[in-house]
């Protein structure tokens, strides 16, 4: 798994909700937090920008804040931007600091390290904890995408000292002191190696298709149901390669599970790519 693809999952069910995938019921009309968490992106955004554009103070906050983070999980860097950029000079920490950490991601993702490097340095300050470890290690691997080392190996030890319960982000920062993990964050999403060191580790697999035709139809028609669907090349055990379709990133079986049930009986839960 990518390190931009482990952080983006790691914002969206570590640092804004229990989960991505809290029930397996269709979530009442405007319930933007149920929709999010259930994986349905698209109908999340609409409900959360209704509201943060008739409400105000923290209720628009929070709203705005469901809203760029739908935005992102649906590749719409502008609409992110819109709702996100906003909230990184909110008097509520917790609230800047998410958006601080998913503006970092997007920032990465579209290859501006500089940028992804500020936003999840600040991110590291203004949340707690784990979370706060977290975005400090990305941060430093942003410095390392930008070729400084020296940088990235002081927000890596600074990482460290803020990890409180999550073993396998201490294992991820302890693996980028040894140099082992401390790879950049690319472009291109992708990264050679490396723990993630976030959530992201499950995926719904709706299903697998020799035609790749039909594995685009499939993951369209999962698109417009408001949830994140994607076409991954796999190979069967003949060596055959198909074409899967999969929903999501999470963090644990049980918020797979719910949105297993809720795509379909016929899908499963994998590893995620």
């Amino acid at each position: 798994m990518s390190v931009i693809r482990a952080w983006t999952a790691a914002v969206c069910v570590a640092w804004v909700v229990a989960g991505c995938a809290s029930s397996a019921k269709s979530p009442p009309p405007g319930d933007y937090r149920a929709m999010y968490e259930s994986g349905q992106f698209a109908t999340a955004y609409d409900a959360a920008a209704a509201k943060a554009s008739a409400s105000r103070g923290s209720v628009a906050e929070e709203a705005s804040l469901y809203a760029g983070l739908s935005a992102y999980r649906l590749g719409r860097a502008g609409d992110a931007h819109r709702h996100l950029v906003p909230l990184t000079s909110s008097g509520n920490a917790a609230v800047a600091g998410r958006a601080c950490a998913a503006l970092g991601s997007l920032a990465a993702t579209q290859g501006t390290h500089a940028s992804a490097a500020e936003y999840f340095t600040k991110a590291g300050s203004l949340l707690t904890g784990d979370d706060a470890a977290r975005a400090l290690m990305y941060a430093g691997d942003a410095k390392v995408a930008l070729g400084k080392k020296d940088e990235a190996e002081a927000l890596y030890t600074k990482a460290q000292g803020k990890v409180q319960d999550d073993g396998s982000l201490r294992l991820a920062l302890g693996d980028r002191l040894a140099g082992r993990g401390a790879t950049p964050v690319t472009s291109g999403g992708g990264e050679k190696s490396g723990p993630p060191g976030g959530g992201g580790v499950f995926t719904v697999q709706a299903g697998a298709f020799k035609a790749q035709s039909t594995a685009r139809t499939t993951a369209d028609g999962l698109i417009k149901r408001g949830y994140e669907a994607r076409v991954v090349p796999i190979r069967d055990k003949a060596g055959v390669t198909l074409y899967a379709v999969r929903v999501g990133r999470y963090a644990t079986k049980a918020q797979a599970e719910a949105v297993r049930k809720a795509v379909g009986t016929s899908a499963i839960i994998t590893g995620a790519e």
